[in-house]
């Protein structure tokens, strides 16, 4: 039977460490996952806990934004409460928040319940004092906080019984389910990186077999954990010895005659093969493959919003800013007018930056200086006793209140939640000369907040600062998900309840 040949696509990064061979399969730590969904640079900073990111489950995505809808309509029940169109928005603003699909699902274990229990404790807290915060200003489930407590314990309820039964439900829907057996070709920096992910549980229904390459381990040696089981030749006599389901083929592109050989051997089984092209050297951002006009090719450099991504990033950034306005309409004027009175000058400062595709835009904020340079020229970053500052803009500064403006800024289409962090045009026109991909960050929309802020990465305008910031803006481009931005909301609101020392 003839086998089926697609591309697959790994970033390229070594890995050090797998199960022993005939050792009972254990499952990986919680570090040792998040070390393995790390992107591969030394230059990032060690991910702290918590603040990794796992590929979103759309199983698990669909089950817990079930389970917040029924139980919207067990608290109804509970409550005699009737069904109101206007509940939608506050369903549909809950289910975001609660970042469904962010925790595994078809296998669960006690520290998981507990991240559930630790997340929903917190989302109820988070949404009591918002409510309590805004008062009149804010109607419908989200105000009465009876019913919202009746909700979130129903909502927590259902989760945690999704997550416990989702095994035997994954079964019931697939009897015939079963994990695959797989073997990869070749040994190199993408063959590691996919053996070690294998190995470590993160790609589900797939059991490592082993490594098949013609060099010793000298020359191309495998981490402790890892078997070769045999040379390129004897692929075909392997597959059926061991089973094959799927074969991995990691050789370089060059081994044309190689490939045509292996191939031949496989037409005799039944296992699939996929093509896993090293693209280490190229570094790619949302490398994917696809098929036009009936050739195929790999996209090394892409942005992560082509398509109904794209619809989903906007329609995320446009629900949560729409649904905050009660909230921030309020607290701006209170601001604005704490502006104008403590100093002269304009209540906002406004200033060019770069923003998607490297089109200029003008980013608002509220003024906490009295210099209003707009950094085109030249730039001047804020230093801890820098004496430019106001009184009240020092306050805004630490707590990032000054940042609000640009919510204007998301409303209009110019920036987005979650993203980069733009950069002063004369700090731009530098680093595009000095470090590699810089511009790359231009490929989406800036932020507001980002994955390099909720990594201790605010501030610093020095080239190695810059590049670290750069570095984490290429891992976010990279690995984008609605998951990963909900995981950088949560952390930014923790981070500005506990003080960020880098703000000045």
């Amino acid at each position: 039977m003839g086998a089926s040949v697609a591309p697959a696509l790994v970033p390229g990064q070594s890995a050090d460490c797998g199960r022993a061979p005939g050792r009972k399969n254990r499952r990986p730590s919680i570090s040792q996952r998040e070390q393995a969904m790390q992107m591969p640079s030394t230059t990032l900073p060690p991910q702290p806990r918590g603040l990794s990111w796992r590929p979103l489950s759309w199983r698990a995505a669909a089950a817990d934004a079930a389970a917040v809808v029924v139980a919207y309509f067990v608290a109804l029940e509970l409550w005699s409460t009737p069904w109101r169109m206007q509940d939608v928005a506050p369903i549909v603003l809950v289910v975001l928040l609660s970042m469904p699909g962010s925790l595994p699902f078809g296998r669960t274990s006690g520290a998981t319940l507990l991240r559930l229990v630790a997340r929903w404790t917190l989302l109820m807290l988070a949404l009591l004092a918002a409510g309590t915060l805004a008062g009149e200003n804010v109607q419908g489930p989200l105000a009465d906080q009876p019913f919202l407590l009746s909700w979130g314990a129903a909502a927590l309820g259902a989760v945690l019984l999704s997550r416990i039964a989702s095994p035997w439900v994954l079964r019931a829907f697939d009897p015939h389910r079963r994990t695959r057996k797989v073997l990869i070709v070749g040994i190199n920096e993408g063959a590691l990186h996919l053996g070690r992910a294998i190995q470590l549980g993160l790609v589900p229904g797939q059991q490592l077999a082993g490594y098949l390459d013609d060099r010793e381990q000298a020359r191309a040696p495998l981490p402790e954990g890892s078997a070769r089981v045999g040379r390129l030749a004897d692929l075909g006599e392997i597959v059926k010895r061991h089973h094959t389901d799927l074969i991995y083929v990691a050789l370089p592109l060059s081994s044309s005659p190689r490939m045509k050989d292996l191939l031949v051997q496989t037409q005799d089984t039944t296992a699939s093969v996929w093509l896993v092209p090293n693209l280490s050297i190229v570094q790619p951002i949302q490398c994917r493959a696809s098929v036009l006009a009936g050739v195929p090719m790999v996209a090394v450099c892409e942005s992560p919003f082509e398509g109904m991504r794209g619809v989903l990033k906007r329609a995320l950034d446009l629900g949560l800013t729409i649904a905050s306005l009660p909230l921030l309409v309020p607290l701006m004027a209170v601001i604005a007018l704490l502006v104008r009175a403590t100093s002269p000058g304009p209540v906002f400062f406004k200033q060019r930056r770069f923003g998607l595709d490297g089109e200029e835009i003008l980013v608002w904020k509220f003024r906490t200086m009295t210099a209003l340079e707009d950094g085109c020229k030249s730039y001047r970053p804020a230093t801890a006793d820098d004496d430019r500052v106001t009184a009240v803009g020092r306050v805004l500064r630490r707590t990032s209140l000054d940042e609000l403006p640009q919510f204007l800024n998301v409303l209009a289409g110019d920036m987005s939640i979650v993203g980069p962090r733009p950069h002063a045009l004369a700090v731009n026109e530098e680093c595009r000369r000095l470090i590699p991909r810089y511009m790359l960050r231009h490929k989406v929309r800036p932020g507001i907040t980002g994955w390099a802020q909720v990594n201790g990465l605010r501030g610093g305008d020095d080239i190695a600062a810059l590049r670290r910031r750069t570095e984490c803006d290429l891992h976010y481009l990279n690995t984008w998900s609605l998951g990963l931005d909900l995981l950088i909301m949560w952390k930014t609101a923790l981070l500005l309840l506990r003080g960020d020392h880098n703000a000045f």
